[in-house]
């Protein structure tokens, strides 16, 4: 039997219950930040050894779950079954900056957008960018320093 979908799944209640899940969210408000600025991999080492490949987690701010080993990252950024959102993900921090951007876009969307983007970013095409735009950095900077009256 199949099970019904919420296809508009930006409109579902974020699931931010995750006392199940072991871990810590670190101090209040800033919760890892400072450990994991001063030392990203043994934060994340520790919080490993201390509860395992699925945790909870806190960072500036932020609640979530840390995922560590790659059959996880696998899982997430495959993302085959689309259990997972980027934009919900994003939209907190980096969405508010910029709505609409390719890593805010989630499953075909995003794969849809990706590939018209990537032939700009090929080898030939950047190498045409740099003879294109070469020319007008050296006058610009040859530029800087003279009084324009």
């Amino acid at each position: 039997m199949a099970t019904a979908v919420n296809t508009d799944y930006k409109l579902a209640p974020n699931n931010d219950k995750l006392d199940h899940i072991p871990g810590s969210f670190g101090w209040p408000i800033i919760g890892h930040t400072f450990p994991l600025v001063k030392d990203l991999y043994g934060t994340i080492d520790k919080q490993y050894k201390e509860f395992g490949p699925v945790s909870r987690f806190g960072l500036a701010g932020f609640k979530g779950v840390l995922l560590v080993g790659p059959d996880l990252y696998k899982e997430v950024y495959l993302d085959r079954d689309k259990n997972f959102s980027a934009e919900m993900g994003y939209m907190g921090s980096l969405g508010r900056f910029y709505k609409g951007a390719l890593l805010l876009r989630d499953h075909e969307e995003h794969r849809f957008q990706r590939r018209m983007m990537q032939t700009a970013f090929k080898n030939d095409a950047m190498k045409g960018y740099i003879g294109t735009m070469g020319p007008m950095i050296g006058e610009a900077v040859e530029s800087w320093g003279k009084n324009k009256e």
